[in-house]
Parts: C-alpha cells; structure tokens; sequence
C-alpha cells in the first residue's frame, strides 16, 4: 500500500508539473499572438494547440513525452479545462467494383492476340511489327488485365502505426524547421531588446491621429480656415450676414493656432521626455490635438525597458 501511495503522490507532482509547463506554453501563444492555430491536418481535422507539432514549434518538445504517459495529447484539454478541437467524421467511399466476365472492356484478357492463333499473314507481320516495336521501346508485350488497374480503397496512405504521432514527412519536417527558425528569431530578438535596454512598445508611440485628436483637429482647421479665408467675405454677402462676424471669429481661430503651437512645444520639450516618449511623435500629436494631446500624454505610464517590467512583475 505504501508503493501504490508512493506511485499516485508520483502522478500527482508529475501531472501539476506538466499543467505549469502547459499554462507557460499556451501564455506564450497569447503573447506571440498565436493563441488559436490555424490551418488543418493533413487527416482534414482542425490543428489544435496540444498538437506535438505545436507544442515542439514553441520550443516545449520536452512535454511531449509526459503527455504521452498520461493519456495523449486529447487528454490535455481536460487537463488545462478547455474544450478539444472538432474531429472531422469520417467518411468511407463506397466502392463498386465491376469485373467484366464476358471480355466487352477487358482486352487484356479475352481479346489479346497470339501468334499461333493468327492465320492471315498480314494480321500475323503487323502483330510482328508492333511486338518489335514494344521490345525497343521496353514496353511490355501483354496487355494488363483489369485487377492489375485496381487499387485498393485508402492503399496510398502512409502508414501511421500511431495515430497520436506526428507524421513525419519531407514537407513536414520542412515546416517544422521553418517553424523553430521563427520561435528561435523571436527569442534571439527579445534577448537583444533587454540587453540593449530596449524599451517597451506603446501603441500611444505610433504616428496616429485618430479619436479625441482627430477631432480636435479637423475643428481647428476648419475654424481657422473660415476665420482667415479669401472667400468668406463672398460667402457672408451670399448668406446676407454682416463682416464683421469674421473679425470676431478671427481672434479666437489666432487662440487656436497659438495653442497648437504651444501644446507642440510643452508635449516634445516637458512632458515627453519625462514620460520617455518620442519628442518628435509627440510634438506632432500636440500641434494637431492641441491641448487635448497633454491632457493624454499626463495621463500616460513612463515607458519602461523589458528588463524593468520583469523586475516589477517579481516585486509584485
């Protein structure tokens, strides 16, 4: 009893080792973007992500082994509470085969001609003729029977005495190669990020104007624009409205474009660099949101390097 206790503690450890090892691999996948696979088996079924195919593009082909002891990869999904992929249904073809006994299709059996069979000496130098022929072009000198045509239903299949395995083929082997170059790439470039002291990527760092400062935008280039416009006298008559709308108008479109060039300059010279942000994105961002792209940069974290976020994740 004290073995069988010993032998069950054992598969205990080893199952919530291999749940770790699992929660790390599919929390890569997020992280790498790939959290559902794609693409299909070359049986037809969906590729799923405790596939051993899988798993060894990730880098984790040391589980491989333990998931084979403890029920397969299907086994996993129970494990880790999610729900398998779908199977395709299998499907058999059914095959109808027709054997012709009476010699109307099948010439290789009922109608070949031989030589001590024919009596007219043409028929007999043209069968001479043509045997020659086959022999120097090495083809055979009788006719196939039908059975010889025949295949049996799936016989072309590669023969897998383990479903659970991968099948490795030429191609496959090919894509799995190409498919570790690309994890190890990943790896190698994240290594280079931390140890140039990379920082992090923001999607606040990119070259958008969109939202809040989109709209703020376009209203300034509209205000001034009909502030200081050639044609909006003409437009004022049209509409039966007085000029001097446009010098009311013009000193606050003056405002606005003093606030764009302010904001540009506060966001690239003060807030910016305190945050550790591009100046020059920013400087953009503040000429064309105005105030509104400082009250987004204040409220934006202070970009951190790869290193830096791994240290606050222990400490935390």
């Amino acid at each position: 009893s004290t073995c069988c206790l010993h032998m069950s503690a054992t598969s205990e450890d080893e199952l919530q080792d291999l749940k770790v090892k699992l929660s790390e691999y599919l929390a890569k996948r997020k992280e790498m973007g790939e959290e559902k696979p794609s693409g299909k088996r070359e049986d037809g079924n969906a590729v799923g992500v405790f596939d051993y195919a899988e798993l060894m593009k990730f880098g984790y082909s040391d589980v491989v082994d333990s998931i084979m002891d403890n029920g397969g990869r299907f086994a996993m999904y129970d494990l880790m509470g999610m729900a398998p992929p779908p199977l395709k249904p299998t499907q058999t073809e059914k095959v109808n085969v027709v054997f012709d006994k009476e010699g109307t299709t099948d010439s290789g059996r009922y109608k070949g001609l031989r030589m001590s069979q024919a009596i007219d000496d043409d028929t007999l130098g043209e069968a001479l003729v043509e045997a020659q022929r086959k022999s120097q072009a090495g083809e055979s000198l009788r006719s196939k029977i039908e059975e010889e045509d025949y295949k049996m239903p799936f016989a072309d299949r590669p023969k897998n005495p383990n479903p659970q395995l991968p099948d490795w083929t030429p191609e496959r082997l090919d894509e799995y190669a190409a498919r570790q170059g690309k994890v190890k790439d990943w790896v190698r470039d994240q290594q280079e990020k931390r140890a140039r002291g990379e920082l992090m990527k923001d999607p606040y760092e990119a070259w958008n104007i969109e939202g809040s400062l989109q709209a703020y935008s376009m209203f300034s280039a509209l205000f001034v624009a009909f502030a200081f416009g050639k044609a909006t006298p003409e437009l004022l008559s049209m509409l039966d409205m007085e000029d001097g709308i446009i010098a009311l108008l013009q000193a606050p479109a003056f405002a606005l474009g003093l606030a764009s060039v302010g904001s540009a300059i506060v966001a690239s010279v003060v807030l910016a660099p305190q945050k550790k942000r591009g100046s020059f994105v920013w400087a953009l961002k503040g000429f064309f949101g105005g105030p509104i792209a400082l009250v987004q940069l204040r409220g934006l974290d202070v970009l951190v390097t790869e290193r830096e976020k791994e240290e606050n994740s222990r400490e935390g």
